[in-house]
């Protein structure tokens, strides 16, 4: 709560991974409903579904899959520290 948090989603493929201040959490394969939606919705929807409660900072979106080394250098650019997850 009230702590800043570096969240990055990486998509190549069917296979998506989100990574938490530079960690990887979840690895899962996407349903094939999600390869290409052509749609992307940051901190909700126009029609109030699932809508985020807190802030977001500096949202970039990339046209490649960032490698797990790409996503360690974005979080030690970041600011945020690992003890935001303790």
């Amino acid at each position: 709560l009230r702590t800043w948090q570096h969240v990055v989603l990486v998509r190549s493929g069917e296979k998506a991974t989100l990574y938490l201040n530079g960690v990887e959490e979840v690895t899962d394969t996407l349903a094939s409903t999600h390869r290409n939606s052509g749609s992307a919705f940051l901190g909700g929807r126009s029609d109030n579904f699932a809508n985020l409660e807190g802030r977001m900072d500096e949202v970039a979106i990339f046209d490649r899959a960032l490698t797990p080394d790409e996503v360690a250098a974005q979080f030690a650019a970041s600011g945020v520290t690992n003890e935001a997850q303790n």
